[in-house]
């Protein structure tokens, strides 16, 4: 009878533990329960209009046309992401996210209208031209709010949360975002995909564009709900009101004197490379006949992957410490990535520098490159090939694709970790400016990779971009490996990164036996936390 009073009783607490747990934090599990569907719906538009442009961009001009785009993107977002990262450290939390989510979803809208009239080719070669640059400026525009609008989700909001509650943690969240962008990226290519096979391209833009109307509307109004539901995301605000001067540091100076600033650097080495399910890697598939399935099948995989990469970020942060999570998916990121580099040695790569370099003229390059916006779909005309096809007579295609998927598992656990070294040593006060300056680096980067393809979007020339990824790939792990040297290459799990930030000394007077009035108070808040019982009638300090 007692043994099963005691199951009876075991059974009953296992069932109102989570109903305690949720009872007692119930408000730290609604704000970021909404904030992970928030950026859920956030990240799933993102991904469908990403995905879907690099068809419509491919269609309308070639690989050399989407280099050009990206080239647009990164460099309008270089120039804009510091200042507005400045503008968002100085403004209130809600009104600086309702701005940013605005104007993401009215220029995706708007370049969605401007790419529907030129794929529908109502006028001429000059007009369609115009419209296509048209489409790419907005398009550009939108990732810069896309870009502001993830930093204020992953590097601010979720922070404050987390703190606030003193149960959460950041890991846990980095790896429910990162999740969330890779579910988001597994199923935006077969949903976009299917919808450009059954309606058309020009439909599909114009799909998106009531879509981000009415995603617009959606998360404005649960942004809202969540920011007057959350008082912890009010103090900033309040306390920069009444305290702080206004933000006069150049952003790059605050970035570059942060504690980890070889970690944030390394990421942005990462962004010089083609080896990336971006537009450019879409667009040299589609001009290789690669069918749009194959390429949606890549891509999601790809998605897959990170997934599974995301989580053995998680599982690892229970024994290994973040620095070294860090370390070992960049290793594994450029093992995987040795497949893209044995691919220019393999059967059906077109990969000939010495004698495309030998009958080079500027006739022959911009008639090869940039000849017609109507001849490109002529140039890609050709049977689309399957999976099977590539295997057996272009093995180098598949090479390429798979170890681009592959690479994902590594990417997908040091980014996350990296996040969390910036999460954990960023001040308050300067996380906008560090992170979209961090953003503004990567996308530099990108410029200049961009730069490249631009100048040699020929098959020809494309096995020395895949040899330049590669090699600044490896010179970020390098660089992250001396960051792990100097942190004391740790494996095991240490105490978080912010408890080696400095914190103001405090002094009480004890004038008689027991805890001092001013002490207990900053332990009820959660303030400090007590390590021992303190019982004292001298002068201690914390």
């Amino acid at each position: 009878q007692m043994a099963n009073c005691v199951d009876a009783c075991m059974a009953r607490s296992r069932r109102t533990r989570p109903a305690r747990f949720f009872d007692r934090h119930k408000d730290y599990v609604r704000a970021a329960g909404t904030l992970d569907a928030v950026y859920f719906f956030s990240c799933f538009g993102d991904r469908l209009w990403a995905f879907s442009i690099g068809f419509f961009i491919a269609d309308l001009g070639g690989l050399a046309w989407v280099a050009l785009g990206q080239l647009l993107d990164s460099l309008i977002k270089l120039i804009l992401l510091p200042i507005i990262g400045n503008y968002l450290d100085s403004s209130e939390r809600h009104k600086g996210m309702q701005i940013i989510l605005l104007c993401n979803n009215i220029f995706i809208a708007c370049s969605a209208v401007a790419f529907f009239l030129s794929l529908s080719k109502f006028f001429d070669e000059t007009m369609t031209i115009v419209l296509l640059i048209v489409a790419l400026l907005l398009n550009a525009l939108s990732r810069v709010a896309s870009e502001a609008q993830k930093a204020a989700f992953n590097k601010d909001w979720i922070i404050v949360i987390v703190r606030e509650s003193k149960v959460g943690k950041l890991s846990t969240h980095n790896s429910v975002f990162s999740a969330i962008d890779q579910i988001a990226a597994f199923s935006a290519p077969f949903l976009s995909g299917e919808c450009m096979e059954i309606i058309g391209k020009p439909q599909t833009a114009l799909v998106f564009m009531g879509w981000n109307i009415v995603s617009w509307v959606i998360e404005s109004l649960v942004i809202r709900h969540l920011y007057q539901n959350t008082p912890a995301l009010h103090q900033r605000d309040q306390r920069r009101s009444k305290e702080e001067e206004p933000v006069t540091e150049h952003a790059l100076a605050v970035y570059f004197r942060q504690k980890c600033f070889r970690p944030a650097f390394a990421l942005s080495l990462l962004f010089m490379t083609v080896l990336g399910f971006d537009n450019i890697a879409i667009a040299f598939g589609n001009e290789n006949h690669i069918s749009p399935a194959v390429l949606g099948g890549f891509r999601s995989v790809g998605a897959l992957v990170g997934f599974i990469g995301v989580w053995g970020y998680k599982l690892m942060g229970w024994k290994f410490d973040v620095v070294f999570i860090a370390f070992f998916g960049l290793a594994l990121q450029n093992v995987a990535l040795l497949s893209c580099s044995s691919s220019v040695f393999l059967p059906g790569n077109e990969f000939d520098l010495r004698g495309y370099a030998s009958n080079f003229t500027l006739n022959s390059w911009y008639e090869d490159a940039y000849s017609s916006i109507f001849h490109a779909k002529e140039k890609a005309e050709g049977a689309e090939k399957s999976l099977g096809w590539i295997w057996e007579n272009s093995p180098s295609l598949f090479f390429f694709f798979m170890g681009i998927t592959g690479a994902r598992f590594g990417l997908w656990m040091a980014d996350p970790s990296i996040t969390e070294i910036m999460q954990e040593t960023v001040p308050e006060n300067e996380r906008y400016r560090v992170n979209l300056t961090q953003n503004a680096l990567q996308e530099s980067f990108s410029v200049l990779k961009d730069i490249l393809v631009v100048a040699f979007p020929l098959a020809y020339t494309f096995g020395g971009l895949i040899f330049m990824s590669t090699t600044f790939v490896f010179l970020g792990f390098l660089l992250f490996t001396s960051y792990w040297l100097t942190e004391g290459f740790p494996v095991r799990r240490r105490k978080p990164l912010s408890d080696d930030i400095d914190v103001p000394r405090l002094e009480l007077k004890v004038t008689e036996p027991g805890v001092h009035p001013e002490l207990a108070d900053l332990l009820e808040k959660g303030d400090i936390e007590m390590q021992a019982p303190i019982q004292t009638s001298r002068t201690d300090a914390l």
